[in-house]
């Protein structure tokens, strides 16, 4: 499982919400969860996918994903 911070929690709920190009990096750099296009992005941590962009909130990708939000 990953642990991210909750300021990393933060600035990619943030990022989620204003800006694509850097959630889906902030996403990639925090969790290890990685995207490929389609029509709409597939999430995948580890090659397991998690989710996509469509039909999951971040909470869900990151559940998906067993990333844990740590309260630092």
């Amino acid at each position: 499982m990953a642990k991210i911070t909750r300021q990393q929690y933060k600035e990619i709920k943030e990022a989620y919400e204003t800006d694509d190009q850097q959630f889906l990096e902030k996403l990639e750099e925090y969790t290890g969860i990685t995207r490929e296009p389609y029509t709409s992005y597939n999430y995948f941590c580890g090659g397991d996918y998690v989710g996509n962009s469509d039909n999951n909130t971040l909470d869900e990708i990151l559940r998906y994903a067993y990333v844990e939000v740590a309260e630092q």
